[in-house]
């Protein structure tokens, strides 16, 4: 079933989805705008010419139209259009008792519209064929709204990830933390590089420094504590902060603890 679902994924991702349609009236044409989500890549027989008795027809191999459409246009030698799914491909069909030319055309830049053109025939022996061709009118103002939704979309995201990464990570060029750390560990402030730092609660901070190509793992603030034995190693710190972050917690509560009772101690 799993496999199937996958299947079933990666052809709606493989096909075009019309996600929008204009109809231009011509005395001398009709003019059908779709517009895709993704370039179409037309290639020989992805657009086939049906005819029959009382309509032309095209279908777009591997090419999604969400629901069926029907549109009256009572031209000369159009009558209706019928727009609508059929197996993986989409039908428009041209009602009509005329003979008639059709010409779709698969625009030259991007690939994201398609236009069929519809013409009274003009010559019996005109082969219908796929061009490429420039049409200012495929870009209708849906699809430039569509454009700009998206573009909106993407700057908050930007946005929001940027905020949630100045939350998320301490500055690591506190001169006031460098210079506790250093005199905790009593080495030299101006050869100490703080490669992670990350707040535990308002008064502590868990803190990652380098000094002499040696890592040591402290807790720096109202109680001070060296984690354990400097090492070389690259791990990842702040990964080790998330999973032991409780821990490192209750040591400090532990640490107060233990202070308290010294205090008392000597009373």
């Amino acid at each position: 079933m799993k496999k199937l679902f996958l299947i079933f994924i990666s052809l709606n991702l493989l096909a075009n989805n019309i996600i929008n349609y204009n109809v231009y009236k011509r005395d001398d044409r009709l003019d059908l705008m779709l517009s895709f989500d993704s370039p179409y890549k037309a290639r020989e027989g992805d657009i086939r010419i049906l005819s029959g008795s009382d309509y032309v027809g095209v279908v777009l191999s591997d090419v999604k139209i969400a629901e069926k459409n029907s549109l009256i246009l009572n031209m000369p030698y159009v009558e209706q259009l019928l727009m609508y799914p059929y197996e993986d491909s989409t039908v428009l069909e041209f009602k009509t008792k005329q003979k008639i030319d059709v010409i779709p055309a698969v625009t030259k830049d991007d690939g994201f519209g398609l236009r069929i053109r519809v013409m009274p025939k003009k010559s019996p022996n005109e082969v219908t064929k796929i061009e490429y061709a420039e049409d200012k009118e495929l870009f209708s103002p849906t699809y430039f709204a569509v454009l700009g939704i998206l573009l909106i979309l993407l700057l908050v995201l930007l946005y929001v990830k940027r905020q949630v990464s100045k939350k998320a990570k301490m500055p690591t060029n506190n001169l006031k933390t460098t210079k506790e750390a250093a005199s905790f560990l009593n080495v030299n402030a101006n050869k100490v590089n703080i490669i992670c730092e990350r707040q535990l609660d308002k008064d502590n901070r868990f803190m990652v420094i380098e000094y002499e190509n040696a890592k040591y793992k402290l807790i720096i603030g109202n109680t001070n504590i060296w984690l354990d034995m400097p090492t070389q190693d690259e791990e990842n710190f702040e990964e080790y902060f998330e999973e032991n972050k409780q821990k490192l917690q209750n040591m400090i509560k532990q640490n107060a603890l233990s202070t308290y009772r010294d205090k008392i101690s000597k009373i």
